[in-house]
C-alpha cells in the first residue's frame, strides 16, 4: 500500500518518531475544526490528525488541542495575514491581498516553474477483434515561453488482465516516476469506472497533490455525456418522440409529392425500408 511519512508535532508532547500514513479517512466530526485537518490511519494502527497547512501530526481525540494548534502553533498560519489585513513585504511596501491577483500570480508561477502537468488516460481495445487492451497516457502542459497548450503521449502500454485498481495504479505509478512527475501533477482525467476511481485515490495518497487532491481526479466529460445519452435512449419516452417524428414526416409527405419521392430515393440508395 502506498505510504507517506512525516514527524509528529512537538507542541503536544509527542515523540519525533517517523509516522507512516497508510490511508486518509473520512470524518463527520466538527467541521469547523476538521476543515484544517486530515484524519490519517498510521501504520501502527492508530489514528492521527494531520494539519493541512504545516503537515504536523497531532492526537485526533481532542478538538481543543487541534483548535489550539490552528490558533497558536501552526507555523504556516502564523505567517499568513488574516482576511482583510495588510502585510508589510520584505521590500517595505504595503501588500494588499486580492483573490484574482493571487490566482493570476499563482498561475504564472506554476507555468514558469513548469510544475503544472495534467494527465489524461484511457483504456481501449485493439481493432479487428484482437483481444489485447491498451493504456494510453497523455501529458498536457502550458509552454512557459509561448503560453501555448502543449500535449504529448508519454506512455502506450499493453494492459493485461485482471483490470484491477492495483494493476492500473502500478502502470501509472511507473509512468509518473519515469518522467519524474511526482510533484508536478495537478490532475488526472479518467472516466467513471470504479477501478479508475480507486486507482486515483491510491495515487492521491501516494503523491499528496496540491489542494489536498481536491482537483486530482478530473472526471471525463465525454464519458459523462455518453453515459447520459445511453441512459436516455432506454427511457420509454423515446418511442413517443419517434412517433411524433413519424407523424411530422407523414404531414410533410402529404403536402409535397416531390419531397416524398426524394425521401423514397434516399431510402432506396441507403437500402432502408
Amino acid at each position: 500500500m502506498a505510504t507517506t511519512s512525516a514527524h509528529e508535532s512537538s507542541d503536544v508532547g509527542a515523540s519525533t518518531s517517523e509516522l507512516i500514513v497508510v490511508n486518509i479517512l473520512a470524518t463527520t466530526r466538527k467541521q469547523e475544526t476538521w476543515v484544517n485537518f486530515d484524519l490519517c490511519e498510521i501504520s501502527n494502527g492508530k489514528k492521527k490528525a494531520r494539519c493541512k497547512h504545516c503537515k504536523t501530526f497531532l492526537a485526533a481525540g481532542a478538538n481543543s488541542t487541534l483548535n489550539s494548534h490552528i490558533s497558536d502553533h501552526c507555523k504556516v498560519l502564523k505567517g499568513t495575514a488574516k482576511p482583510g489585513q495588510s502585510q508589510m513585504s520584505k521590500e517595505g511596501v504595503i501588500f494588499s491581498y486580492g483573490v484574482e491577483k493571487v490566482r493570476k500570480r499563482m498561475a504564472q508561477f506554476v507555468i514558469q516553474q513548469e510544475t503544472g502537468v495534467n494527465l489524461t488516460t484511457d483504456v481501449w481495445s485493439a481493432p479487428h477483434g484482437l483481444p489485447e487492451l491498451y493504456l494510453c497516457v497523455t501529458a498536457h502542459w502550458v509552454d512557459q515561453k509561448t503560453w501555448q497548450l502543449m500535449k504529448s503521449t508519454i506512455a502506450f502500454e499493453m494492459f493485461g488482465y485482471p483490470h484491477t485498481r492495483d494493476a492500473l495504479f502500478e502502470i501509472l505509478d511507473e509512468v509518473i516516476q519515469t518522467y519524474k512527475l511526482e510533484k508536478k501533477i495537478l490532475s488526472i482525467s479518467f472516466d467513471n469506472a470504479s477501478n479508475n476511481t480507486s486507482a486515483v485515490q491510491k495515487l492521491k495518497i501516494n503523491y499528496e497533490p496540491i489542494c489536498n487532491g481536491m482537483f486530482f481526479h478530473s472526471r471525463c466529460v465525454a464519458h459523462i455525456i455518453n453515459s447520459v445519452v445511453q441512459h436516455g435512449l432506454d427511457v420509454p419516452a423515446i418511442k413517443k418522440v419517434r412517433d411524433v417524428f413519424k407523424e411530422m414526416l407523414q404531414d410533410v409527405f402529404a403536402s409535397s409529392k416531390r419531397r416524398r419521392k426524394e425521401y423514397e430515393k434516399l431510402c432506396k440508395d441507403l437500402k432502408k425500408p
